[in-house]
């Protein structure tokens, strides 16, 4: 009886884990999976491959230095959901893209807090708007968007 029971609690345990490794789904890994996902889900995306607009646009967005991206994907949908993925050449990259990236957004808040202080209405609101983007890697993808827009692109 314990030996059945000791088996059902592993066979239990193992699908559990397979459970909980489909549901952690993380950014595909091509970008066109990525994109196909968040077209699915309503999202306008736009897709650029070329070198020069992925470093001018990462530049603009958060001061980025060349990055050695194959992609580059910014979507948004009519709720004002949107997610940023950079599909680097290598998971080193991407870490030292989301890197630069927080430290953009502690320079920001940082710069914000000096020009309006801190208790002011202007800084809570750009701060709300910074902290509803959340940011990590995956692989080689560096991502930063909306909670829902990751959920999305999964």
């Amino acid at each position: 009886m314990k030996k059945i029971i000791s088996m059902a609690l592993v066979v239990l345990m193992l699908v559990g884990s397979m459970l909980t490794l489909v549901a952690c789904a993380g950014i595909p890994s091509d970008y066109k999976d990525a994109k196909a996902n968040l077209e699915d889900k309503d999202y306008e995306v736009e897709v650029q491959t070329n070198d020069t607009v992925i470093n001018a646009t990462l530049a603009m967005l958060f001061g980025a230095d060349e990055v050695n991206a194959d992609a580059l994907i910014e979507a948004e949908n009519e709720d004002e959901d949107g997610i940023i993925l950079v599909y680097c050449e290598d998971s080193d990259s991407a870490k030292a893209l989301e890197d630069t990236y927080s430290e953009f957004v502690e320079e920001t808040l940082d710069a914000l807090e000096e020009y309006y202080g801190k208790d002011s209405d202007e800084y809570a609101e750009a701060a709300e708007e910074l902290e509803k983007m959340e940011h990590g890697v995956s692989g080689k993808v560096f991502y930063f968007g909306t909670e829902q827009a990751i959920k999305d692109v999964k």
